[in-house]
């Protein structure tokens, strides 16, 4: 119900909360106050996305979560000392809080962009940034960008998919070798590249056949409806904005 409920919500408003939500990780809040906006955000997720709507998202950033929980701490020296060895103070309370914020910050990024991408027609979205005012030129960007994107992810697993089955058993590399692992992903990775050179003709050529590139001033297929629930949806959106707003006017007051 909530899924529907957001992936019928007007792009329009749901990028203007968006727009409010993402600089609430970037102010310097309470740690309290942040992870309790990323416990909303994940619970919208899980609501919304389901279990993997929230673990996808986190395991694609785990690598850059743990650089920063590993690296962060031993450079931040405020605070009171939290780990001390042989008279050495190695981790503080300040380091920590750091740490923890920067983990948060990064998390709550991930999943706002990631519940907006899949919950919101791509379509859509591109027309409303068009109707908002945004140069044609910048939205055709976007939606190329938005369409490769994922061609070039299945193009990689198909390329990946054809070298396996050419090398068999003998390509398979046993245990950690991370230098094996390189070059074996340098031959995928120009085929890749030499598959997506190829496309850049067929691009060209459906670009120029929709006349991209004349001062003209240009039309869309697809027409945002004014129905009578956009209202509604602006409506909800301030009141999202506005509920995000009162802690942080308390805050700061």
């Amino acid at each position: 119900m909530i899924s529907r409920f957001l992936e019928q919500f007007d792009p329009r408003a749901k990028f203007m909360v968006l727009l409010a939500y993402l600089p609430v990780f970037f102010l310097p809040l309470p740690i309290l106050m942040l992870i309790g906006y990323l416990a909303a955000i994940v619970f919208m997720s899980l609501i919304s996305l389901g279990p993997r709507g929230v673990i996808r998202p986190f395991l694609s950033i785990l690598p850059i979560l743990l650089l920063v929980l590993l690296l962060t701490p031993p450079f931040q020296r405020e605070g009171e000392p939290f780990i001390v060895i042989g008279g050495r103070i190695l981790v503080t309370t300040g380091g920590i809080n750091e740490a923890l914020r920067l983990i948060i910050r990064f998390s709550g990024i991930t999943l706002l962009f990631y519940l907006f991408a899949n919950t919101t027609n791509a379509d859509l979205f591109i027309t409303s940034c068009y109707r908002m005012g945004m140069p044609f030129n910048l939205v055709l960007v976007v939606t190329i960008a938005m369409r490769y994107i994922p061609h070039l992810t299945t193009l990689y697993r198909e390329v990946t998919d054809a070298h396996s089955l050419r090398k068999g058993a003998d390509g398979v590399i046993r245990g950690f070798s991370p230098i094996r692992r390189v070059k074996a992903l340098l031959p995928v990775l120009t085929s890749v590249l030499i598959q997506a050179i190829r496309q850049i003709p067929v691009l060209s050529m459906a670009l120029e056949c929709r006349g991209v590139g004349r001062k003209v001033k240009r039309s869309t297929y697809l027409e945002l409806k004014n129905r009578a629930g956009v209202m509604a949806d602006f409506a909800f959106s301030l009141i999202a904005i506005l509920i995000l707003l009162i802690p942080l006017i308390r805050e700061m007051v």
